[in-house]
């Protein structure tokens, strides 16, 4: 036996980051993915057996699982990121959630004709809009303006809110038969469950951020504190009122992330890491409980309530929501046509499910089953639909080829102002205003201020951008700027120049401390600088059949530095580790040295003058 739980843990484990690793691969909601390697070990295969694994112990796990999964997207939620969006957030998940909550339990009730006391149930579960989903399809879209903060904010909001309804209605529904004491135990309730969870969760949040402000905890142990602290408070909560440990969790995150005396990204990582591991066991797991049998009895009316969910409910609460917001009217249709269900519907409704199947309510198990459904069908229509939504909308480049440039001296600009001419949005940043002033003069987008500031995120349109270029003559700043951006852009788009004197392995800094080396080993600040005022021409070259990329090395040799080559809107950056094969049809973009243009038959250029 011990052998065979070993043996199915394994499995969750490999299946659960496999599918995370392949849909980050193909660029595709990792749910979808989570759903269907957990049908193919469960039932299809009958590898996992979670009632068998885990036993009585199976909600317990669960619960714990999503108490994580609350608190690592609550932790990235700070009240000073949610500034221009926080009545949008408050509106989505207060009148947004009282509207889907009716609409939906009223369709339960006539479409699916379930039980009133279930089909409110089913509604309170459904108000969830998962961050576990939401979050990662915005970080690939990236939308302009407040829009994608309000829907972050509203995914973590109304998880805890969803989940506490659906508490609520739960014991409602085991005191059923009594309807005044219904009514009181849910009055009841509510005003503990608030009280309770923001209590212990600025209580867990204050201890944690006091441990560490007066270097109480060592670093190795902070996010093991953390962790434990708040796992804690959940505890605590609901030991006072059933699932108020949800709400406390999230209050936690949110006091940590906004709270300015003590460091939390540590923990902020460390909780990131956890919460890819418990999303993809949870998902395996609840999806490896499902039998084929609970989804026989899906019909038309199912698909009837999915589509009544995606096409009226969601945009009627944004609708509403949203009456006189800043928003403009397309960022309206974005946030209306985002509203996928995640972790916490299909936990709570295998939670809930679970208990009241236990007490002889076998229709119970009838809500899991479409909670399931609905989960899988708004993941993979907003999954499928969201990116080109935004971009038909013009509220998010269809893949952000633009740059970050960190340094606005005069090669910076030049750089900067021949990839615009490219077609890249470019967006230079630097602390110096004479140089910032002489960007704007020349018409570029300039940031003033340093890019490792609180103000610098706030500030900086992102839209269009996808890259890091740190080019500075400071190389501790370049390497933490590329520390900064890289959970932004990815760390595989974030580069700067190689340090300077640095002439051993002893003396280079860690991969993970810095950027990518751009250019070549030896182009530190002071030898592009050289290049660029020895040499002072920035030229674009298209290679052709005629004239590739063998041809431009053997008419330039070293007097051509590559920076970057371009083709179909597509920005490639030369880089230490990694060279682009150059084609032709592609545009390469080099500092060359002054001198007669290349062979008759090559491609057209253009110059820039250093």
């Amino acid at each position: 036996m011990t052998e065979d739980a070993a043996t199915q843990i394994a499995v969750i484990v490999v299946a659960g980051i496999g599918a995370q690793w392949l849909a980050w691969r193909r660029q595709i909601p990792a749910i979808v993915l989570l759903l269907v390697a957990g049908f193919l070990v469960g039932p299809v295969a009958g590898i996992v057996d979670p009632d068998e694994l885990f036993g009585d112990a199976l909600g317990a796990v669960v619960s714990l699982g999503v108490a994580l999964v609350l608190f690592e997207g609550s932790l990235g939620l700070s009240l000073r990121e949610m500034r221009g969006a926080r009545r949008l957030i408050v509106a989505l998940s207060s009148v947004g959630v009282a509207i889907t909550w009716g609409a939906a339990a009223s369709a339960g009730a006539l479409l699916l004709g379930l039980r009133t006391d279930l089909a409110v149930l089913l509604g309170a579960i459904l108000v969830v809009t998962g961050p576990t989903v939401v979050g990662p399809l915005l970080a690939q879209i990236r939308p302009s303006g407040p829009v994608g903060p309000a829907l972050r904010g509203e995914g973590v909001l109304t998880d805890a809110i969803g989940a506490t309804l659906a508490v609520l209605v739960f014991e409602a529904v085991l005191t059923r038969e009594d309807a005044s004491a219904a009514t009181g135990s849910v009055a009841e309730g509510v005003l503990v469950t608030f009280v309770v969870g923001i209590g212990l969760g600025l209580l867990a949040a204050v201890l944690v951020a006091a441990l560490i402000h007066r270097y109480l905890v060592p670093d190795v142990l902070q996010s093991a504190v953390t962790i434990a602290l708040v796992l804690g408070a959940y505890t605590l909560a609901n030991e006072a009122q059933s699932e108020a440990g949800l709400l406390t969790v999230t209050v936690a995150g949110i006091t940590l992330a906004s709270q300015p005396w003590a460091p939390v990204r540590s923990v902020e990582q460390f909780s990131e890491s956890v919460g890819i591991l418990v999303v993809s066991g949870l998902f395996i797991v609840l999806a490896a409980r499902v039998e084929l049998s609970d989804l026989e009895g899906v019909g038309p009316e199912v698909i009837g309530f999915i589509a009544f969910l995606v096409f009226v409910v969601r945009p009627a609460a944004v609708a509403v929501a949203t009456f006189r917001s800043s928003l403009s009217w397309r960022e309206r249709v974005f946030a209306a046509a985002l509203a996928p269900r995640g972790i916490v519907a299909v936990a709570t409704a295998s939670i809930f499910g679970l208990r009241l199947v236990e007490t002889g309510d076998r229709a119970a198990q009838q809500v899991t089953a479409i909670v399931l459904l609905v989960v899988v069908a708004t993941i993979v229509v907003y999954g499928a639909t969201a990116r080109f939504t935004a971009r038909g909308l013009g509220i998010a480049a269809e893949s952000p080829q633009g740059a970050l440039i960190v340094g606005a001296q005069d090669w910076a600009r030049d750089v900067a102002a021949a990839l615009r001419e490219a077609g890249f949005r470019v967006v230079l940043a630097d602390n110096r205003w004479e140089h910032v002033a002489d960007a704007r003069l020349a018409g570029l987008d300039a940031f003033y201020g340093s890019v490792l500031s609180e103000r610098a995120l706030d500030e900086l349109d992102l839209t269009g951008v996808g890259r890091l270029l740190a080019l500075t003559p400071n190389d501790e700043l370049n390497a933490l700027a590329a520390q900064r951006f890289a959970p932004i852009f990815g760390s595989e788009n974030v580069f700067q120049l190689a340090p300077a004197g640095a002439t051993s392995e002893r003396e280079e800094l860690p991969r993970h401390l810095r950027g990518r080396f751009l250019f070549g080993p030896d182009m530190t600040y002071a030898a592009l600088t050289r290049r660029f005022h020895r040499d002072g021409t920035l030229k674009s070259t298209e290679l052709t059949e005629q004239f590739g990329f063998d041809d431009y090395v053997d008419r330039y040799g070293d007097s051509a530095l590559p920076l970057f080559l371009v083709r179909d809107g597509r920005l490639s950056v030369m880089a230490t580790d990694f060279k682009p094969t150059a084609q032709p049809g592609q545009r390469v973009m080099a500092v060359v040295a002054e001198g007669p243009g290349p062979p008759l038959g090559a491609g057209p250029e253009r110059h820039q003058s250093g």
